[in-house]
């Protein structure tokens, strides 16, 4: 059940695929091929729990300042 779920998480390309992320977070993916449209992912990252991303996304200090609920939370942003 979608309500269920306590996370939400970005994956920003779609081509990426986490079953087990699937089952306990509410996954938004990017709609199309390539990079995620910053202004896309500016807009979803800021109430969401974590990004799953590639090293060609941009992830800079803007788009921290844009993810609220990630800083606020008792987890750590990372790069893996």
């Amino acid at each position: 059940m979608e309500s269920q779920k306590k996370f939400k998480v970005i994956i920003t390309d779609r081509s990426l695929t986490f079953p087990k992320i699937n089952e306990i977070a509410n996954v938004y993916y990017n709609e199309f091929p390539g990079t995620m449209n910053r202004e896309e992912l500016l807009r979803e990252i800021a109430d969401a729990d974590g990004i799953l991303c590639l090293l060609r996304d941009k992830i800079n200090k803007e788009l921290l300042d844009h993810a609220k609920k990630a800083q606020s939370s008792e987890y750590s942003l990372c790069r893996i």
